[in-house]
């Protein structure tokens, strides 16, 4: 039981942390953490775009407006949630 109350506290901490940068409208701090963990983010990835095509692009960066930044063919695009989907 005190291993889980160990564990609730250093959530709680994170929580209170996250909030509070949130309330600073840190939101620089918080895309950078984001960041940190997105999923094959800078590896080259299959994916399905919006036009129904496959192909090799790297996930480098998320928009400020939520949407995910992707390298294909030397171009940088913005797509939302859903909008294309990883293959592999």
């Amino acid at each position: 039981v005190q291993y889980l109350l160990e564990i609730l506290n250093h959530m709680l901490k994170q929580l209170r942390w996250r909030l509070e940068n949130l309330e600073a409208k840190d939101f620089e701090a918080a895309k950078e953490e984001y960041l940190e963990v997105l999923y094959r983010r800078n590896q080259w990835s299959l994916f399905e775009f919006p036009d129904g095509t496959k192909q090799n692009a790297i996930i480098r960066d998320i928009s400020r407006q939520g949407q995910i930044r992707v390298e294909k063919d030397n171009t940088i695009s913005e797509f939302s949630m859903k909008e294309i989907h990883l293959l592999d």
